[in-house]
């Protein structure tokens, strides 16, 4: 059985730009006083234009094209690609002398490739590890700026709509984190019936704000 519409207002694409401008801008005056940015979904039909006007925005921020990054979650197979592959990590400690100030213990977490290299610039090897994750390809080495579309969202396996909630949340995944900067922005097919979507819990809806896209004859024209 269909179910209701959401009474929530809808705006058609033209306002979508403002709305997303907004909040991009909002978010990067949050990120630069240390506040977690805020993510938002944009919801409607198939067509309307939610990931391509997204990526156009980026464009004319002046975003790097690899710093405009669309994952489909409904096509994803492997968690790893989301996620990146698990790996055991080692705390490695160093003394830390300033003047006029008690030593201090530097800590961080490597993998074990990299403990060799620590060790020559002075870290010790503790008998403590962790299991992390591998940062992933798609954010791997980048900078600056960027946009994550989070595409086709409710229409995911519930393993990845669950997976991306603590990157959706706070920015970072277990060991390893977004570029300052960065804003999540999802799309999504409304709950009416007509797409094969998966309900959204309470918990997963508060980590988004949720923005009705409808269509507009004479913007469409335009």
């Amino acid at each position: 059985m269909s179910k209701a519409k959401s009474q929530q207002s809808e705006i058609n694409i033209e306002q979508l730009e403002n709305v997303l401008l907004h909040m991009i801008n909002t978010n990067l005056q949050l990120q630069a006083k240390g506040i977690m940015p805020i993510a938002m979904n944009v919801i409607g039909d198939a067509g309307l234009g939610k990931t391509s006007v997204i990526e156009q925005i980026g464009k004319s921020l002046g975003y790097k094209p690899e710093n405009i990054v669309k994952l489909n979650l409904a096509t994803l197979e492997e968690i790893g690609d989301l996620i990146g592959i698990p790996v055991t990590e080692y705390k490695m400690v160093k003394k830390v002398k300033e003047e006029g100030k008690p030593a201090r213990n530097q800590v961080i977490w490597v993998k074990e490739a990299a403990i060799q290299s620590y060790n020559g610039l002075g870290f010790m090897t503790s008998t403590e590890s962790r299991m992390g994750y591998s940062i992933p390809e798609w954010v791997a080495g980048k900078s600056g700026n960027g946009i994550l579309i989070l595409d086709d969202y409710t229409r995911a396996n519930q393993r990845f709509t669950q997976a991306v909630m603590e990157l959706i949340d706070r920015q970072e995944y277990a060991t390893w984190s977004l570029p300052q900067g960065w804003t999540i922005l999802l799309s999504s097919n409304p709950d009416d019936g007509m797409y094969n979507v998966t309900d959204q819990d309470p918990a997963q809806q508060s980590r988004y704000m949720n923005v009705n896209l409808k269509f507009d004859a004479d913007i469409w024209a335009k």
